[in-house]
């Protein structure tokens, strides 16, 4: 596995483990649960979270922005949250175009976290800077690639 891979799954696999329960395993009014599934490797890493759009809009309040990858699943608008939507998350907050609950969020940890993170992938790093991201920093990046937004802080 490349180090690029390595550290986008090692976010996933620390987000699902430890970050998100807090918010996601809280359905919608209807039942419909927030998490549609979770594909792993045979390793045991996550690769993929996939979302039922209405029911994570429905309990959180927020609007899932366009241009997320949005695949139908018995009917139903999911939406699809792997390497690619984490790397474009974690640009955006490097980029400073994630909020946190609505509103800008001044330099601080995150930020940092996205730098060194962008700093890693492009320096064969990655794998150093996986043991340094806790699940409260996987929840905010997979927050942030999802939302646009940390609505859960």
């Amino acid at each position: 596995m490349s180090p690029r891979n390595y550290l986008h799954l090692s976010i996933l696999t620390t987000a699902v483990e430890g970050g998100i329960a807090y918010w996601c395993n809280e359905p919608a009014d209807d039942g419909t649960k927030q998490v549609h599934c979770i594909e792993r490797d045979r390793d045991g890493n996550v690769i993929t979270v996939v979302f039922d759009q209405r029911a994570v809009e429905a309990v959180s309040g927020a609007t899932i922005p366009a241009g997320r990858r949005i695949e139908a699943v018995d009917g139903r608008p999911h939406v699809i949250i792997d390497a690619a939507a984490l790397a474009r998350g974690l640009r955006a907050v490097h980029e400073g175009r994630v909020t946190w609950g609505g509103q800008p969020h001044p330099t601080g940890r995150m930020v940092d976290l996205a730098r060194r993170a962008i700093f890693a992938l492009t320096t064969e790093l990655a794998e150093d800077l996986a043991g340094d991201i806790d699940a409260g920093d996987a929840d905010n990046l997979l927050q942030a690639a999802l939302f646009g937004d940390v609505v859960y802080g």
